[in-house]
């Protein structure tokens, strides 16, 4: 689990609610971007596990669905497919881009956001 200085406390009180799960915290260096701690946390893993990035800039207002999106893109992701969550684009935007996703998965074409 990566988080930052501000956020620590509160992670691992939650953590320490979860009986049985072990979780091993990395502080992000910067609040401006993840991508330090997403690369250390990456490398730490085994090279067959899956790892799912969540910024916590992002609001899940269902829970639940997410859950059950996420199970299965873990097992899109075990059957070797590189898996992206996003938003469905309505309009054109220049700081989005459009990743296309194949057909027979029936799943909506993932936006990621590109801009600053």
């Amino acid at each position: 689990m990566s988080t930052g200085k501000a956020h620590l406390a509160h992670v691992e009180a939650q953590l320490a609610q979860e009986e049985g799960r072990k979780a091993r915290v990395i502080v992000e260096p910067s609040v401006r971007n993840p991508a330090a701690a997403i690369t250390l946390a990456a490398l730490s893993l085994s090279e067959d596990a899956i790892m799912l990035v969540c910024p916590s800039d992002h609001h899940i207002g269902d829970p639940g669905a997410f859950a059950e999106v996420a199970f299965t893109a873990a097992k899109l992701a075990n059957e070797g497919w590189l898996v992206s969550f996003g938003i469905e684009a309505n309009a054109p935007e220049p700081d989005l881009v459009v990743l296309e996703s194949d057909p027979k998965l029936s799943l909506v074409v993932s936006v990621g956001y590109l801009g600053g």
